[in-house]
């Protein structure tokens, strides 16, 4: 039976709501506001992976089973065993910097996205820079500018403009290739982008709290917003859905994983039909900024990036 870990905030003890014929989920977690790397088990359970850091908006678990997560100035590979840091990149240079999203790459690099300086960066292990392509927008506040950057196995970039309201995808030099976004829907903030295997483009709108998918074409073919929650979901003492949608994963089942930032639940999983069927809530997960899970099929490292 799958179960919805849910943490009442007054009782501050786990309590389960059964969801569907499946067991719960093992995901890491990129607490913002708190600095941290949490994984949660399968049955709800909490630990620290990671501290000390500010502002942490992405994260990873490497084949090594190494921890890969951004920072407000860079990102930083610890030791899943001692928890100590493996190598890490340090913009030192740059003033009013802020880092939300990371990516390890196939060659063993990792993608950074820089509000501030604008700029996608390719380091290596030595944390050196080995690629840089500028970015443009219109935004002049750094907090507002970028949030998630992927290198697509096309070769492209998806980077999401925060405040902007849009993916756009672009070429190995920056060129814009294609738009997306949810402004004709009436959503004016863009936090994650993620391309699917199929060539589809998952999209979350940050305060709209919506998640779409769009076809190659640019088309919005899914959606899931408050507006898919059932009344009597919402009616829950306590509850308050579909807040700041960050993070998203698409499962091998063909289900979304959707992760807010603030609210109850912070986590939910939905079919393409727009069942909720797996959802999580611990007042200790306070102001998340992504989430990975770490039970689904497949590893988002092991694709060939046509150059």
């Amino acid at each position: 039976m799958r179960q919805a870990i849910v943490v009442t905030a007054a009782l501050a003890v786990l309590t389960t709501v059964a969801l569907a014929e499946d067991v719960g989920h093992s995901f890491l977690v990129a607490g913002f506001r708190s600095g941290t790397v949490f994984q949660v088990n399968a049955t709800g359970e909490v630990e620290k992976l990671a501290t000390g850091a500010k502002s942490v908006q992405d994260v990873w678990r490497l084949p090594s089973g190494n921890i890969l997560y951004s920072f407000n100035n860079g990102v930083r590979e610890i030791d899943s065993k001692t928890k100590k840091t493996v190598w890490e990149f340090v913009d030192k240079e740059s003033k009013k910097l802020e880092t939300h999203s990371c990516q390890p790459l196939p060659n063993g690099n990792v993608l950074l996205c820089q509000c501030g300086p604008k700029r996608l960066l390719e380091v290596n292990n030595k944390g050196e820079i080995v690629k840089e392509i500028k970015l443009k927008t219109t935004i002049a506040n750094p907090h507002h500018q970028f949030r998630m950057a992927r290198l697509t196995k096309e070769g492209t970039y998806l980077v999401g403009y925060f405040k902007e309201g849009k993916a756009e995808e672009l070429d190995a030099e920056g060129k814009v290739l294609k738009t997306f976004t949810p402004k004709e829907k009436g959503f004016k903030t863009v936090h994650s982008c993620v391309r699917l295997d199929n060539g589809h483009t998952l999209l979350t709108t940050g305060y709209g709290g919506a998640t779409f998918e769009f076809d190659k074409d640019g088309t919005i073919i899914w959606e899931f917003t408050k507006n898919d929650v059932p009344e009597e979901k919402k009616k829950e003492k306590g509850r308050k859905y579909c807040t700041y949608a960050a993070g998203v994963q698409r499962l091998p089942n063909g289900n979304t994983v959707i992760s807010y930032y603030s609210g109850n639940p912070q986590f939910v999983e939905v079919t393409p039909d727009k069942k909720i069927v797996w959802e999580y809530f611990n007042p200790k997960l306070s102001a998340i900024a992504s989430q990975t899970r770490l039970d689904s099929e497949g590893d988002p490292l092991k694709f060939e990036v046509k150059r």
